[in-house]
């Protein structure tokens, strides 16, 4: 069943030398965002059990400048996400498979 649970985030502007890594790490909260009572069912029963299977989805634009060069791009993300809840205090997330894509 797919509906989005998070109201969009803007993330901000940042620059990355070459070579480099950039890594994010946000907080997923879904106070604002109403679900269907169907899903809502699913997502309960989902923490009563201690883990969830989500799909995180990112969409940016990109620039890239090498000397007088410079190209812009669209990203997409797509990440599957497992969530385990071992108490209220402990959450532990992991990426089970990422697909960038550029165009």
């Amino acid at each position: 069943m797919d509906q989005q649970i998070t109201p969009p985030t803007m993330l901000p502007t940042m620059y990355l030398r070459s070579p480099g890594v950039m890594v994010w790490s946000l907080s997923l909260n879904g106070t604002e965002v109403p679900v269907t009572p169907g899903l809502a069912a699913y997502l309960v029963q989902d923490v009563t059990v201690g883990n969830v299977l989500i799909s995180v989805e990112v969409r940016g634009r990109l620039r890239s400048k090498y000397g007088y060069l410079s190209r812009r791009y669209r990203l997409k993300v797509n990440c599957r996400e497992y969530i385990m809840f071992r108490n209220d205090s402990d959450v532990i997330g992991f990426a089970l498979h990422c697909v960038p894509k550029f165009y």
